[in-house]
């Protein structure tokens, strides 16, 4: 009974946070460069979570958006006493999508990352390095 009960426990204790847009591969594949415009992408994907604007290596003035994702899932481990010291720890899943447009506001380019890792694994960057 005992060994029920601590089960149960660590099960109802175990913790999940999320933040950000979640956005579907489906939803990256629907969007096509030349053909979909701003108002398209946020028709789909809802308000993005940033805006950028810059120029290019032209002098051309770009400007974009992005949706991050962000999911951190705590093991059931971590709330057993002494097992959650080896065996503990946290599963994360990013997502990334950043979207740039032209003066008519028509889709140039994406950029897609997703990246799922848990704690025994070292991050790589998101962006190269």
């Amino acid at each position: 009974m005992r060994v029920l009960l601590a089960a149960l426990m660590a099960l109802v204790m175990t913790g999940c946070a999320t933040v950000g847009t979640d956005v579907s591969n489906e939803q990256v594949r629907s969007l096509e460069i030349g053909e979909t415009t701003r108002a398209e992408v946020i028709a789909r994907l809802g308000e993005p979570n940033g805006v950028m604007s810059g120029n290019q290596l032209g002098g051309d003035a770009v400007s974009g958006i992005s949706y991050t994702y962000s999911k951190a899932t705590s093991r059931a481990t971590n709330f057993i006493p002494f097992v959650g010291l080896f065996a503990g720890g946290v599963d994360t899943q990013t997502k990334v999508l950043m979207v740039w447009f032209d003066k008519a506001d028509v889709v140039t380019d994406y950029h897609y990352q997703e990246q799922n890792l848990d704690s025994s694994q070292s991050p790589t960057p998101v962006w190269g390095g």
